[in-house]
């Protein structure tokens, strides 16, 4: 079945996670919360907060939570997302931290 995503959770999990490391633990806390419609949007959040802590909530959530939310989704899905987002943001992050090397463009030229 798909997933029916939320557009204002999804941009409401953004802002969140936009106060970064501080919100992490709360985060965190509430992936065990009883409301599959929270611990889907502390999934969301944390993902996008790429913080290492996230990810042992996230894969245990991705693996064994098949609790539905509200609208149909699963918060294991929902776990899923958070992982891939945070996966991305932390290449995205690393390749931008990598230095800078001339001899490869020189190469390419």
């Amino acid at each position: 079945m798909m997933e029916h995503r939320n557009p204002k959770a999804n941009h409401l999990a953004s802002a969140i996670a936009a106060f970064g490391p501080p919100v992490v633990d709360d985060l965190i806390a509430l992936t065990t919360d009883p409301d599959p419609d929270l611990r889907a949007l502390a999934c969301r959040a944390l993902g996008s907060t790429a913080d290492d802590r996230a990810l042992p909530a996230l894969e245990h959530l991705a693996a064994h939570d098949l609790a539905r939310t509200t609208l149909g989704g699963l918060v294991a899905i929902a776990a899923k997302q958070g992982l891939r987002t945070a996966h991305r943001i932390r290449a995205r992050t690393a390749f931008a931290r990598a230095p800078h090397r001339p001899e490869l463009d020189a190469r390419l030229d």
